[in-house]
C-alpha cells in the first residue's frame, strides 16, 4: 500500500478522536466512489483549511476558472468558506492524490494530481462543465492521459447536470457506455489516442476532449 495514503487516513482518524474528546463531535460524511477514491464531504458554511504536514497553510488552486465553492474569491488559497455545491476539482504543487479530500453538501470536491505509483490504484478523475463563453460541454484535464489497465471516473461538476454522456471510440473500454449511470472507463489494451464526445443536459450541443493513450 501507498504510505502517503496510510499516513494520510491516520491523520484523519487522529483528527476525528481528538475532536470527539473534546466534547464537540460531529458526524463527518466519507464518500467512496465507483472509482475507489474515499471523500470527506463537508457542508455549506464549514471552513476547509489545507495544511502541510509542518501545520502551516497550503496553497491549493482550482483547476477549471470559475469552478469554485469558495466566498474567497482568489483562485489560489489556503483556507475555503464553501457557499456552493457541486464538484470543485483542485490540484497543488508536490501532491501525490489526497485520497481524502473535501466536498459540499451534495458533491465532493476532489483532489487533482499525481497518479499513485504503487499497488493502490485509484480511478483518474474527468470533470465536465460548461463552458462559460459556449456553453458546450467540456473536460478537464484535457488532455486525460491514460495507460491500457487505468480507470477513468468522469464526474459533473454542477449538481443540476443530471444527464450526460461521454462517447469514446469501439475498444476503448471495457465498458459498453460511459454516462451518468455508468461513469467508470478501464482502458483496454491497444485502446488508441482520441478525441471523444460529450453531451450534458445543462449545457448546449456537443463538446469534444482529448484521451490521450501512453
Amino acid at each position: 500500500m501507498n504510505r502517503s495514503r496510510m499516513l494520510w487516513a491516520l491523520a484523519v482518524a487522529v483528527l476525528g478522536a481528538t475532536l470527539a474528546g473534546c466534547g464537540n463531535s460531529q458526524h463527518m460524511a466519507m464518500e467512496v466512489e465507483q472509482g475507489g477514491k474515499i471523500f470527506v464531504r463537508p457542508k455549506i458554511g464549514d471552513v476547509v483549511q489545507w495544511t502541510g504536514p509542518d501545520g502551516k497553510p497550503f496553497t491549493i488552486s482550482f483547476t477549471i476558472p470559475g469552478v469554485t465553492p469558495c466566498k474567497e474569491t482568489s483562485n489560489s488559497l489556503t483556507t475555503c468558506t464553501v457557499a456552493k455545491a457541486g464538484i470543485f476539482p483542485y490540484g497543488c504543487s508536490g501532491c501525490a492524490d489526497p485520497a481524502v479530500v473535501v466536498g459540499s453538501d451534495t458533491g465532493p470536491f476532489y483532489g487533482v494530481s499525481h497518479k499513485l505509483q504503487a499497488a493502490v490504484r485509484n480511478a483518474d478523475g474527468v470533470y465536465l462543465y460548461c463552458d462559460a463563453t459556449s456553453h458546450a460541454p467540456k473536460a478537464s484535464p484535457d488532455p486525460e492521459i491514460a495507460s491500457a489497465g487505468e480507470n477513468i471516473q468522469w464526474f459533473a461538476t454542477d449538481p443540476k447536470m443530471v444527464n450526460w454522456n461521454v462517447t469514446l471510440q469501439s475498444g476503448t473500454c471495457s465498458q459498453t457506455s460511459i454516462n451518468q449511470g455508468q461513469p467508470v472507463c478501464t482502458v483496454q489494451p491497444g485502446a488508441q489516442s482520441q478525441t471523444y464526445s460529450i453531451t450534458a443536459d445543462t449545457c448546449t450541443g456537443t463538446g469534444s476532449a482529448t484521451l490521450t493513450i501512453q
